[in-house]
């Protein structure tokens, strides 16, 4: 949990280059009021689940999501530069992890709990420092999924799809919230993203005396901005490596059979990525952002230490899928993700199968109102685990603006 003296440490450290730059300024008469200088997103998202395959399960749960962005230059304290805080807060259970599924099937719920404290999170607290017209740098506690946006994808599991995998391709190189630096830079021919952040995940967490203490990880990505038909789309690449150690997966099978704990390592991490989008439909022109695309991301590491393998995820979806309701949106995803070779072989001398997973994904959703929309979700997954040969899962989603 985030503790206030941490909290207000942070935003002093974030905030302090700012002031002290002001201070030799002239008083400015162009200042706003604070209440001028925040804008904010909020919501409250219910949700219900249901697989009969897993011991006919149902559940209900409930999450309250709040984002504020503070202008700091509205406030005359740093030029170009604004504040983000998100917290999260979830009630209620779902079924992830059930049924031998790898990936979690409602991902807002996954994260950042389910249980006890770790049920809420302050899981943004980040300065964005605009460096030109198109390029910015991030800098603190960020959560992925709020940059995890793709046409007819992200949403972060309450717009569009709530497995995990077609929110946000899990790489085990990029975790759900990071504490580090980005600098995203965006240009008419292609956009790039250059990222250093600690190696370990920070849901729940703001220890700053701890960071960057097991490794720190390094990200390039890199899209071309490309015309398919006189339509809009993306070809690009992720390259990911970490510094941080890792048990060495070839000594698990020994490890197992001797009740033992590992201690070999293995040192740094791998992975690269092919990604693209396109756009099927755009009624509107290029320029527009209405209409539906097609996604995808195929990905490998080096499957030791890295605990996932080989991934494919693909997808198709958006908005404007009739004349009649143009605010609708909708998706079909399907995704296939492999586990490490020594980890498949481990668990098979404890004569417990395994697979790759593999998913599809189907969703609508119906906007009610300008601030409420309801979402009917259906996933068909075969599990990693062959617990289950295969499981439907029948989902709801209602969401309301607040």
């Amino acid at each position: 949990m985030i503790t206030m003296n941490k909290l207000v440490l942070f935003c002093g450290l974030l905030l302090s280059s700012g002031v002290i730059a002001e201070e030799a300024k002239p008083p400015s008469n162009s200042q706003s009021s604070l209440a001028d200088s925040v804008t904010y997103d909020s919501s409250l998202t219910y949700f219900y689940q249901h697989a009969s395959e897993i011991n006919d399960s149902s559940e209900h749960g409930l999450k309250f999501d709040l984002k504020l962005d503070i202008n700091l230059h509205k406030l005359g304290m740093l030029d170009h530069a604004k504040l983000t805080l998100h917290g999260e807060a979830n009630g209620g259970h779902s079924i992830n992890g059930r049924g031998g599924i790898l990936m979690p099937v409602n991902m807002a719920m996954a994260y950042p709990g389910e249980s006890g404290s770790d049920r809420s999170d302050l899981s943004s607290i980040y300065l964005t420092q605009g460096l030109s017209k198109n390029s910015a740098l991030l800098l603190g506690k960020i959560n992925m999924f709020e940059h995890a946006i793709r046409r007819g994808s992200g949403g972060a599991g309450l717009d569009y799809y709530m497995n995990t995998a077609l929110v946000a391709a899990p790489t085990g190189f990029v975790p759900p919230t990071i504490f580090g630096g980005l600098y995203v830079k965006k240009t008419q021919d292609y956009s790039l993203t250059l990222g250093l952040y600690d190696s370990d995940d920070w849901v729940n967490r703001f220890d700053l005396e701890n960071a960057f203490e097991n490794g720190a990880n390094v990200l390039v990505g890199w899209n071309k901005h490309v015309s398919f038909g006189g339509k809009r789309g993306t070809q690009g690449f992720k390259v990911a490596y970490s510094t941080a150690d890792g048990v060495d997966l070839d000594e698990l099978n020994l490890a197992l059979l001797n009740g033992s704990p590992i201690a070999a390592k293995k040192e740094s991490r791998q992975f690269i990525a092919y990604t693209f989008g396109q756009f099927l439909h755009q009624p509107q022109g290029e320029k527009s952002d209405e209409g539906f695309a097609v996604f995808g991301q195929i990905g490998v590491s080096d499957g030791n230490p890295s605990t996932l393998d080989r991934h494919i995820v693909i997808g198709v979806g958006g908005n404007n899928l009739t004349k009649s309701r143009p605010q609708d949106r909708w998706g079909i995803g399907y995704y296939r993700y492999s586990v490490s070779d020594p980890i498949v072989d481990a668990l098979a001398s404890l004569s417990i199968p395994t697979r790759n997973e593999s998913a599809l994904e189907v969703f609508y959703n119906f906007q009610i109102t300008e601030n409420i929309n309801l979402t009917a979700d259906v996933q068909y997954v075969k599990p990693v685990l062959k617990i289950n040969d295969e499981i439907y899962i029948y989902g709801l989603r209602l969401k309301a603006a607040l």
